[in-house]
């Protein structure tokens, strides 16, 4: 019999090896065998019942495999949820703030688009009285000073350069150091009220600066006479500075020729002062108003040490 069996090749339960409908050939394996188990195992040699896995379990009971992805997906979502609550607040809030945030840039926009414009007003009404603004100019005084009657300007202008001349003066010797000797006699005169020394000095110290920058006179007038040569220069200026400089392009009380001086109060005007024609022109605010002529052109014409590095 037991030859029988292993021709026939069968395993004691009427099957053949490798036949997949086979069942287990140990009883204890087998599954009426593992359902009386009840979820539990014996430990090793007959030791303490241990219970069986959840997944363990289901999968004897014929129940579905654990599913792996589901819970990282399930861990993912409870990370991530924290964070769409943030956006979802983000978004709420940003729709609030956005209509504002709107307007804000519209009124910014705005404000650039005119800004050259009140420079401009600014700086050419302020070269009408004879005055010229400093490098350290903001926006703000400026947009003051179109507003100002002529006696305010005139009040504000004098106390600005008679308070900051120390300074002035230091960063006109840095920029213009070949001319330092001429320039701090000049500023000594002023300060010991000797406008008459200072002034003319000053003025012929201008030319010289502008001419030196530009290749062109401060004075001399394109052909028609509504504009001075040094405009084909500012002309080619493409920054922002180029507002500024706008004073220059014009003739100007400090310019003026003989035609224009006519039926005008007599003020700082070049031409007479340096030909002689004016006598009159020693006064603490021409001085003030040739420093302020001085220092703008050096600030709009001769670059810092940053700016040429």
């Amino acid at each position: 019999m037991k030859g029988a069996r292993r021709e026939r090749g069968d395993n004691g339960t009427g099957a053949r090896r490798g036949d997949w409908r086979a069942g287990p050939t140990n009883p204890s394996l087998r599954p009426e065998s593992l359902a009386r188990l009840g979820g539990v195992t014996k430990g090793a040699r007959g030791g303490a019942a241990i219970p069986m896995h959840s997944d363990q379990v289901g999968r004897s009971r014929g129940g579905s495999p654990p599913d792996p992805i589901g819970a990282i997906i399930k861990d993912i979502s409870a990370l991530t949820e924290p964070i769409t609550r943030a956006v979802e607040r983000i978004r709420i809030r940003w729709e609030q703030v956005a209509p504002s945030l709107l307007e804000v840039t519209r009124n910014l926009s705005s404000a650039l688009d005119r800004l050259p414009k009140v420079v401009r007003a600014a700086t050419l009404r302020a070269a009408e009285q004879g005055w010229y603004f400093p490098e350290d100019i903001d926006f703000q005084t400026l947009g003051e000073t179109a507003l100002m009657s002529p006696e305010q300007l005139e009040e504000r202008m004098v106390s600005y350069w008679r308070d900051s001349l120390p300074e002035v003066e230091e960063q006109i010797l840095a920029r213009c150091p070949t001319r330092s000797s001429v320039l701090t006699k000049a500023f000594k005169a002023h300060r010991s009220g000797d406008y008459e020394l200072s002034i003319p000095v000053i003025l012929a110290q201008v030319d010289g600066i502008c001419h030196e920058g530009t290749a062109y006179q401060l004075y001399r007038r394109q052909p028609g006479g509504r504009t001075l040569e040094i405009a084909k220069y500012i002309d080619g200026v493409d920054t922002f500075a180029a507002v500024f400089m706008e004073p220059l392009k014009y003739p100007m009380p400090v310019n003026w020729n003989h035609e224009e001086r006519k039926g005008k109060p007599r003020g700082l005007n070049r031409h007479t002062i340096l030909h002689g024609e004016s006598l009159d022109y020693g006064s603490e605010i021409n001085g003030l108003k040739a420093i302020s002529f001085l220092s703008f052109v050096v600030w709009v014409l001769v670059p810092s040490e940053s700016e040429s590095a």
